[in-house]
C-alpha cells in the first residue's frame, strides 16, 4: 500500500543523528548516576545526625536500620551495567 522502503536505509538522518549524540547520552547519563550516588550518600550520613526523639519513631528506626551500603552497591551496579548493555545492542 505505502512505500517504506526508506525507512530501512542505513544512511538515514535517524541512523546518522544516533551515531553523532551517542557520546552526549553517555556524559549525561553518568552524572546524573554520580549525582544520584551523591544523593544516596548525603541521605545515608543523616542517619548519624538524628536526634533521639527522631531515632524513636517508626521512621527513625526503619531509617537507622536501612541497608544504604547494597543501596549504594545497586546503584553502581545499574550505573555500571547500564552502558555495558547499551554497547552490547547497539553493536549486536
Amino acid at each position: 500500500m505505502f512505500d517504506r522502503s526508506y525507512l530501512h536505509d542505513e544512511r538515514s538522518s535517524r541512523h546518522q543523528a544516533s551515531e553523532r549524540d551517542r557520546g552526549n547520552h553517555g556524559v549525561i547519563g553518568n552524572y546524573l548516576c554520580a549525582c544520584s550516588l551523591g544523593a544516596l550518600m548525603d541521605i545515608a550520613s543523616m542517619r548519624s545526625d538524628m536526634d533521639d526523639s527522631m531515632r524513636a519513631t517508626a521512621f527513625g528506626s526503619k531509617f537507622a536500620k536501612a541497608p544504604f551500603p547494597a543501596y549504594l552497591a545497586l546503584t553502581t551496579i545499574v550505573m555500571l551495567g547500564t552502558p555495558a548493555m547499551l554497547i552490547w545492542m547497539l553493536n549486536a
